[in-house]
């Protein structure tokens, strides 16, 4: 991969991670679809012994 298309894969994944941040709806239905919360919005098995702070939940 050359450098121009690295960067505009970086650019492309904040431009992503910024909608993750500031869209609660997104960011809930991305987790969601990567299995690690339910529709009802509850850990899945494989992360609810994970530790994670209440102010990033």
């Amino acid at each position: 991969m050359d450098d121009n298309k690295i960067s505009a894969l970086i650019e492309k994944l904040e431009k992503y991670r910024k909608t993750m941040e500031t869209n609660q709806k997104a960011s809930k239905e991305f987790l969601i679809k990567v299995g690690v919360v339910t529709k009802k919005g509850d850990l899945r098995a494989n992360y609810k012994h994970l530790c994670i702070p209440l102010e990033q939940v």
